[in-house]
C-alpha cells in the first residue's frame, strides 16, 4: 500500500492535497488532507514539505480507512518542525567538525613547511628567532 499525490488546490489560507491510496487488492481510495498555511509558517515549514507531511499522516491511518478528508494538525506540524531543527543541528555539528578538521590540517601543513625550510631548525621556526 502506498499513497500517490494527485494534486492540490489553494483555498484562502488552506491548501488541499489530494491523494489516492493504491493497493494491489482493493480499488484506489481518494483522500483529501487540509493544511493551514499560516500554521505551516508558524513552524517554519516550507510549502514543499507539506505533501510529504500529509503522506506521513495518511500512512499512519488504518488500511481500511474509508475515503475522506483529514486535517493536518498543529501536533503533526510540530513533529516535523522538531525533526527539521534536529537535522539543522546535526548539519551545524558536521560543518563545525569539518571546519575544525580543516584548521588542524592547515596547522599541520604549516608546521611541516616550517620544519622543512632550509637553514631553519624546527625549534627556531616555532620561536621565530633567527640563527
Amino acid at each position: 500500500m502506498h499513497y500517490k499525490l494527485l494534486g492540490f488546490a489553494h483555498l484562502g489560507s488552506v491548501r488541499q492535497f489530494f491523494f489516492e491510496r493504491v493497493t494491489t487488492t482493493v480499488a484506489p481510495v481518494r483522500f483529501t488532507v487540509l493544511a493551514d498555511l499560516g500554521m505551516a509558517r508558524k513552524f517554519n515549514l516550507s510549502l514543499q514539505q507539506l505533501p510529504s507531511i500529509c503522506a506521513r499522516l495518511l500512512e499512519a491511518t488504518r488500511e481500511d480507512q474509508p475515503a475522506g478528508t483529514l486535517l493536518l494538525t498543529e501536533a503533526d506540524m510540530g513533529i516535523s518542525a522538531a525533526e527539521n531543527a534536529a537535522a539543522a543541528a546535526d548539519d551545524a555539528a558536521r560543518r563545525a567538525m569539518r571546519s575544525y578538521r580543516g584548521a588542524l590540517a592547515a596547522a599541520s601543513r604549516t608546521n611541516k613547511r616550517a620544519d622543512s625550510a632550509p637553514g631553519i631548525s624546527a625549534e627556531t621556526a616555532k620561536t621565530g628567532e633567527k640563527q
